[in-house]
C-alpha cells in the first residue's frame, strides 16, 4: 500500500509504501534480490522519483538503497522487482535506474539535487 504522506513532513511531496517483500527472514547477503524489497519512502519529481528502497538479509547500508528512477508513480507502485543495478540504459518493467546515492539524508537531498537539475536542463531546452 503506498499512500501520499500529508503529515508535515518538512522534505516536500512525496509518498510511503508499506511492505512489499516477503514476510520470511531471507538469508544474509550483499546482492539485493529484485524481487524481494519494501519501497520505505518515495519523493515524486514528475516523470521522476527517489526513492529509498530496503532490500531484505542484504547487509551493506543494512540493504538500504537511494535510487533515482525515470518512470510513473503508477509503474513504481506496481513493480514486482525493482533491480538497483544499471543496464546500459534500459529500462526494465517501466522503471529505468538513472541514478543512486548513500541511502542517508545527504544521499537523499544530493538526489532531489540531481533531479532538479535535469529538470531545469530540460526546461531551458524546451525553451529554446
Amino acid at each position: 500500500m503506498i499512500h501520499h504522506c500529508n503529515s508535515g513532513c518538512s522534505h516536500g511531496n512525496h509518498y510511503h509504501r508499506q511492505d512489499y517483500s516477503t514476510t520470511s527472514t531471507p538469508e544474509p547477503t550483499n546482492r539485493p534480490a529484485p524481487y524481494k524489497f519494501q519501497i520505505t519512502d518515495v519523493k515524486e519529481y514528475g516523470p521522476y522519483q527517489v526513492v529509498l528502497v530496503k532490500y531484505p538479509g542484504v547487509t551493506t547500508f543494512e540493504g538500504m538503497k537511494c535510487l533515482v528512477v525515470e518512470c510513473s508513480m503508477l509503474d513504481l507502485v506496481k513493480a514486482k522487482s525493482l533491480d538497483p543495478h544499471f543496464y546500459d540504459g534500459k529500462t526494465l518493467n517501466g522503471i529505468k535506474i538513472i541514478g543512486r546515492f548513500p541511502p542517508d539524508p545527504v544521499g537523499v537531498e544530493s538526489a532531489a539535487l540531481f533531479v532538479r537539475a535535469i529538470l531545469s536542463l530540460q526546461d531551458r531546452t524546451m525553451k529554446r
